[in-house]
């Protein structure tokens, strides 16, 4: 994903969308904490992507703060706002992600009418995939329920990560050992082929 972005700098290549409708009263202010809530979950949103000496690296930013645009769009008329709305949606997919500064997740609340409102989220898929984007939506909606509703959002004071357990990087002993294994398991090995469907 990297270098599909290198290689075509300026377009928004990797980047996806989700919606999340809220019928009813919102407060905006309490949405926008809940976003950063459940982002402070999850220090992939903070992931920065740098050469460093010629060598592409994966770096966990500062976990910072997301700030959440607002569009209002209670005064166009229904056609107007759905196509306008759907032009936002295109331009904010659209949009492209410094990969070198996190997070690489935005957010905008748009307001279609008193009673209904989307947030759209657009994050890059270098760090997450449409699925993950889906469950981290569902998230903020959890946590802005608990919010709204005086609970404890049980946002945890700390917890575990990918990266605070990964091994440590491979070393060239590490590569040479495998290598040799791997030499001399081909000459027994398997072979299989997949299949799709």
């Amino acid at each position: 994903m990297w270098v599909l972005e290198q290689l075509h700098a300026g377009k928004a290549l990797g980047n996806i969308g989700v919606g999340l409708s809220w019928a009813g009263i919102l407060d905006a202010s309490a949405l926008e904490k809940a976003l950063n809530d459940a982002a402070r979950r999850h220090n992939i949103l903070w992931r920065e992507f740098q050469v460093v000496n010629g060598t592409p690296m994966q770096l966990v930013g500062e976990a910072g703060r997301i700030d959440l645009l607002r569009v209002d769009m209670r005064g166009l008329a229904q056609g107007d706002r759905e196509s306008r709305f759907a032009r936002l949606r295109e331009e904010e997919v659209n949009k492209v992600f410094d990969l070198t500064r996190g997070p690489l997740v935005r957010a905008t609340l748009v307001l279609l009418s008193g009673m209904e409102q989307v947030l759209v989220l657009v994050a890059h898929r270098i760090i997450c995939d449409p699925e993950s984007l889906r469950i981290l939506a569902h998230e903020i909606s959890d946590v802005y329920q608990a919010r709204v509703q005086g609970v404890d959002a049980g946002t945890p004071a700390e917890s575990r990560h990918y990266d605070d357990v990964a091994p440590a990087p491979v070393s060239a002993d590490d590569i040479s050992f495998w290598k040799k294994q791997l030499s001399r398991a081909s000459s027994s090995a398997c072979h299989s082929r997949a299949s799709t469907w």
